[in-house]
């Protein structure tokens, strides 16, 4: 207990425990009461859900894309069913092991399933060890890869191999223990990339009712968690504040059926609306100075923005003139390679990667103007952004590309 007052940041330590408090009493009175959750889920119809951005029909593009296309796509998909990744640029590899969620491979450190409280995975003292690997692998968005893998080629190994990641996940997580419940942030983007795999794997025979059953109560528990682990200390809206309601807005439009969904959904709403008035200055500039997260929060705005429009979930014409003015701020800032300028802040986050996995390019920011040149009908955006990119077919399906053509 002493150990917490010696050494360079123990009054984060402090202030970490005190703030854990509310949120501690809250997990005791959820584990005395756990065996009533399914009644606290509310469940009216486990087959009402809402819209995710296309239909699980619309798959056309990765089902007769060209021979080069899924040439390449198949050689990124097979690295991903052998489980490699790419986490800020170090190449990861469980292809002869189970992955462990919790392991540092540059420090060698493995984190301890303690209380999240009782860890503090960014203080880099004399261990050097830093949670930020263990953090990104469990965001999950290499699904996307094993989604891609299913589509091409049809093969239930891809199935076979999701399901099975999220049901280690799951197996070796326990709801607010271990490094992965340290940051709401992180558990919003891992649930919204989940989403993925639900959306596109929930009716095959692989994806049971048991297992089923398994990942709905995860996804409730991660939408109590953020509820009660909201990063807006002081008042102060970032990137990981909208992260945290962009998560409970995606889990309260997806799953009705949660007794709190209806809530989250309108707090998310709401808050998303008065974020982009906090966090985007009347040019369309995002507030932390830094191309890289104006990248992640015009992302989480603009991905957001089209789920809520799917579902029929009006937003504001001043948040929607917001959204075009930081694609706008994009589209003068490329250079003429393409590329962005890298001002400020930046640790290479993102909300979803849809393309590229392996390779994606830090500085190109265009799959952004070709998703805004849908949104808004602009040619300008279209040209800058050289080509349709894959994010098209992810997020507007075949209406999408075929409107393409017509920007």
């Amino acid at each position: 207990m002493f150990s917490l007052f010696r050494g360079k940041g123990y009054r984060e330590k402090i202030s970490s425990l005190l703030q854990s408090v509310p949120s501690f009493i809250s997990f005791k009175l959820y584990q005395i009461n756990e065996s009533l959750v399914p009644r606290r889920w509310g469940w009216r119809d486990s087959k009402i859900t809402g819209k995710w951005f296309i239909d699980i029909s619309d798959t056309h593009y990765w089902q007769v894309g060209e021979d080069s296309q899924n040439a390449g796509m198949l050689c990124d998909v097979s690295r991903a069913l052998g489980r490699q990744f790419t986490i800020l640029g170090a190449e990861i590899d469980f292809s002869k092991r189970e992955i462990n969620w919790h392991h540092d491979p540059f420090s060698n450190f493995e984190w301890s399933m303690k209380y999240y409280s009782l860890l503090y995975p960014v203080f880099n003292g004399t261990d050097h060890t830093d949670g930020k690997i263990p953090y990104e692998l469990s965001r999950m968005q290499h699904l996307p890869l094993l989604i891609k893998g299913y589509f091409i080629t049809g093969h239930d190994a891809y199935v076979a191999e999701c399901v099975g990641q999220l049901s280690s996940w799951i197996d070796n997580n326990a709801l607010n223990h271990g490094v992965n419940w340290t940051c709401a942030m992180d558990v919003a983007i891992r649930i919204c990339n989940w989403l993925w795999a639900w959306w596109a794997f929930r009716n095959h025979k692989l994806w049971d009712d048991l297992f089923n059953q398994k990942f709905l109560e995860s996804v409730w528990q991660h939408g109590w968690y953020i509820e009660r682990h909201l990063e807006n200390r002081k008042n102060i809206r970032t990137n990981h504040y909208l992260s945290d309601i962009v998560g409970l807005l995606f889990i309260g439009i997806v799953f009705p059926q949660f007794r709190e969904s209806e809530s989250w959904k309108r707090f998310g709403i709401e808050q998303m609306v008065r974020s982009m008035e906090d966090m985007v200055y009347p040019d369309g500039v995002n507030f932390e100075n830094s191309t890289a997260y104006h990248r992640l929060t015009l992302e989480l705005f603009a991905y957001s923005a089209i789920l809520c429009r799917k579902n029929r979930i009006e937003l504001p014409d001043k948040f929607w003139k917001s959204l075009e003015l930081m694609f706008e701020f994009i589209m003068y800032c490329n250079r003429p390679d393409g590329r962005m300028p890298l001002v400020g802040d930046s640790d290479d986050g993102r909300f979803m990667i849809l393309s590229d996995y392996f390779e994606w390019d830090r500085r190109d920011f265009r799959y952004l103007l070709a998703i805004g040149a849908l949104l808004y009908d602009r040619s300008d955006f279209k040209m800058m952004a050289g080509r349709m990119h894959e994010e098209i077919a992810w997020l507007f399906g075949y209406e999408g590309i075929a409107r393409w053509e017509c920007v």
